[in-house]
């Protein structure tokens, strides 16, 4: 059985299916399709999956499908879940990941993460997404969600797991890279905050990086916890 291809799959399931975001424009992408801003391209990545023949969605990284009909009807329900979240939820905390992101250049749209076969390449252009962009972006998710729901309030976090790998290996070693992505989104997620009611920010980057004698080991302790949740 593939993991993930269907939404009534008890062992992998997210929140409408949103699969794993990492940046920015992934995160307002969704809202605006969802709500009929900016619709997405009905895109999928043909991968083999063992003897499987799976179609990986990259706007939603792990949600795969049997086949293309599959994604089209999971699609519509996909949107309509989104908007009732949003619609009704009360508080949303969004941890920034990224702001090294994969551009899809027929449309300008942004995969969810790096591309993990051939199947797009000459498709997609790596980005370094700046601080005013980041920006650009959240604000925009916030105005597509509160047009819907004003009473909505937002908790954004840095996410402290630092960078395996970087899309400039070739300009800067991946510590560094790390080091200015963390800056980036820190600085982006505080002017969210000051710009905006309701909007808060929780340090658990900080608390992580600052305040604990042994950082790694907790990483490590997190991310094993969090890979077998994803399974029970």
């Amino acid at each position: 059985i593939v993991r993930g291809t269907s939404p009534e799959d008890p062992v992998v399931q997210y929140s409408c299916r949103w699969g794993i975001l990492f940046n920015t424009p992934s995160f307002t992408q969704i809202v605006e399709n969802a709500f009929g801003v900016r619709p997405l391209p009905p895109l999928l990545v043909r991968y083999e999956l063992g003897n499987e023949i799976v179609y990986l969605d990259p706007y939603r990284e792990n949600v795969m499908f049997k086949s293309p009909d599959a994604y089209m009807v999971e699609r519509e329900k996909h949107a309509a879940n989104t908007r009732a979240v949003f619609e009704n939820a009360d508080v949303f905390v969004m941890t920034l990941g990224l702001n090294e992101a994969w551009q899809y250049l027929p449309d300008g749209t942004y995969i969810s993460r790096n591309p993990r076969n051939k199947n797009l390449n000459g498709l997609l252009t790596h980005r370094t997404l700046s601080v005013e962009e980041n920006i650009d972006y959240l604000q925009r998710f916030v105005d597509v969600v509160r047009a819907h729901n004003p009473n909505i309030k937002l908790v954004v976090t840095v996410s402290p797991v630092p960078f395996l790998a970087t899309g400039r290996a070739d300009e800067y070693h991946v510590i560094t890279a790390n080091g200015h992505s963390k800056a980036v989104l820190r600085t982006a997620a505080e002017e969210l905050r000051r710009c905006n009611d309701g909007v808060y920010y929780f340090p658990s980057y900080e608390m992580v990086s600052c305040c604990l004698n042994d950082a790694l080991q907790f990483l490590n302790q997190h991310l094993l916890l969090s890979k077998y949740s994803l399974h029970v």
